[in-house]
């Protein structure tokens, strides 16, 4: 009986498999572009204290970050410090955080107004954690967090679980993906590379916070 029910079970799950490639093949256009729709789940800027910008994409988040401060939506900026090994870059390359720092003055952002909060961080979790200590020492702040759009569900999802009753203190504003497009992102490799790693990771986090 147990070996007849795993059977069906493998059945099933190869049915489901096959099922959905075909749907995918046959109606790219339809199936495809809602996938990367339900991981924005970005919220229109509104007026706040701080913004955070999230390590991974300093071609574009520390200038979105810049932007809210000099519209006057936001007063000042977080930032955290990614851990890395001596290795990892030249020595005349700029970490991720100073390039975050002196792209942020370059935008018009003080000096004063930059702060960066005390541990190194791995991923997001880190980043959350961090965030979740600033907001216990400062009660009242509001802080919106600066990412890609691709990457603010999971981001959400992950702030709300480790910040508590402090994450209705805290929006997400997300930032289109150069070069990928929502509605056509599998017809370029980069495209590929950024949903389906992206896919690839919620069970993960999912799972583990």
């Amino acid at each position: 009986m147990k070996t007849s029910c795993c059977r069906w079970l493998k059945r099933l799950v190869l049915l489901t498999f096959v099922t959905g490639v075909l749907v995918v093949c046959l109606a790219p256009d339809w199936v495809l572009p809602p996938l990367a729709r339900f991981l924005d789940v970005s919220q229109t800027p509104a007026p706040v204290d701080f913004v955070m910008v999230l390590n991974g994409d300093p071609e574009t988040r520390p200038f979105a970050a810049g932007a809210l401060v000099k519209v006057g939506l936001a007063r000042q900026v977080l930032l955290t410090r990614p851990r890395e090994s001596p290795s990892a870059r030249s020595a005349l390359e700029p970490s991720e955080l100073e390039a975050n720092k002196r792209i942020l003055q370059a935008r018009g952002v003080a000096e004063e107004s930059i702060h960066v909060l005390p541990g190194e961080i791995d991923s997001t979790g880190d980043e959350a954690r961090e965030l979740a200590t600033f907001l216990r020492e400062h009660k009242q702040v509001t802080v919106a967090v600066v990412t890609s759009a691709f990457h603010t569900r999971r981001a959400r999802m992950v702030f709300h679980k480790l910040l508590g009753e402090n994450a209705g203190r805290v929006s997400f504003v997300g930032i289109p993906c150069d070069g990928v497009d929502e509605e056509s992102w599998w017809r370029t490799p980069h495209g590929c590379a950024v949903y389906v790693s992206e896919y690839c990771k919620f069970p993960y986090y999912w799972l583990r916070y």
